[in-house]
């Protein structure tokens, strides 16, 4: 059946009105997403402003030398970058929070916070941070000491890196107490991104040719708040599709790569042992790995280093404590939660007893 030229021409015309006002909602949609953060599709921009924006690599030593075991990066002092719902500033000795002497003030307890994300806070305000809540209740205390809490942490730091800060610069701040927030992170080794970079730089790689990497790139470029989401529910997809495996749940230090980061990880841990008990200097490791590491316990008894549980219950799990769908850093209620456990692992340590 032939369709008439004038009725073809307003069929044509009414798909084009429905083409057209589909295409300016997506768009419409992906830019009030992007706006207001919905799902926290903003995280990998803002992890990449943080990046870009606050830190700066150590790749090589002062005489020129390539050094893949020290810090790698490091957060540019006196820096402050508002990321929409929080704002991280860093002070002049290139760490969160406000501004200390180098050279300890008599009188002063000071506690170092080694760690990654997780002790940096990501996500929240410096004052909703676990690490800012111990240095109220320490200073809330009284017994005329005032005490300071110089928190670390940096995004994606492993045990090496958190190795290298306290030898460099940590120590020449004469800490009272270390404590150093185990995570996943650390048998993941930051190193490997370090070598990758290297090799890049030496032989840029050719972006893939094809109509598909073309469109995922266009897609990422127009619609970046769908793609940000897209991204996210595809890796579950993936994760979802795979086989179970029969047997007990692999381990994450038993993956190829877990293997050679826990490694790294055990030296590092031995390393900075030494190095606080040739001060006298307390240490304290805070297992927050999720999933678990079982090695770390084990290895810490081992080597009489006191090791506390900072990790989140199944019941917990459940609670409205993460920052959004995209970024699974903890919000206030999560720091909270986070506080509570330190302050019973310091308590456990006959260290303080925290109200």
């Amino acid at each position: 059946m032939r369709i008439p030229p004038r009725r073809a021409r307003r069929l044509l015309f009414g798909i084009s009105i429905g083409l057209v006002s589909l295409l300016v909602a997506v768009f419409v949609a992906d830019r009030v997403i992007g706006r207001l953060d919905l799902f926290g599709v903003n995280y990998p921009k803002e992890t990449l402003r943080w990046r870009t924006e606050m830190t700066e690599l150590r790749l090589y030593r002062p005489d020129g030398t390539l050094d893949l075991d020290g810090e790698l990066f490091a957060q540019k002092p006196n820096v402050t970058v508002e990321f929409g719902s929080f704002t991280i500033a860093v002070n002049s000795l290139g760490f969160r929070g406000p501004e200390i002497a180098k050279q300890k003030p008599t009188g002063t307890y000071r506690v170092l916070a080694l760690g990654d994300s997780v002790t940096l806070g990501w996500g929240v305000n410096d004052d909703v941070t676990f690490v800012r809540r111990l240095e109220r209740a320490l200073n809330a205390q009284g017994g005329g000491r005032r005490f300071e809490v110089v928190n670390t942490g940096h995004l994606m730091y492993d045990t090496t890196q958190e190795l290298a800060l306290l030898r460099d610069r940590g120590l020449a701040l004469d800490p009272d107490l270390v404590l150093l927030t185990f995570v996943v992170n650390d048998i993941e080794p930051t190193r490997d991104l370090a070598e990758a970079l290297l090799r890049m730089q030496a032989e840029p790689p050719q972006p893939p040719t094809g109509i598909r990497p073309w469109l995922q790139r266009r897609f990422a470029e127009w619609l970046p708040s769908l793609h940000s989401l897209w991204e996210h529910y595809s890796q579950y997809a993936v994760a979802d599709s795979a086989p179970a495996a029969d047997g007990p749940v692999p381990r994450p230090e038993d993956s190829e790569v877990g293997k050679r980061g826990w490694e790294r990880s055990k030296a590092a841990l031995l390393e900075i042992r030494d190095l606080c008990a040739a001060r006298g200097i307390p240490l304290l490791v805070l297992d927050h790995t999720l999933p678990p590491i079982p090695s770390l316990p084990e290895f810490c008894a081992e080597h009489g280093i006191a090791c506390h549980d900072l990790r989140f219950t199944p019941e917990e799990g459940k609670l409205p404590m993460y920052n959004s769908v995209r970024d699974p850093h903890a919000n206030a209620l999560g720091n909270q939660l986070l506080y509570e456990k330190l302050r019973r692992a310091l308590k456990d340590a006959g260290l303080f007893d925290l109200r």
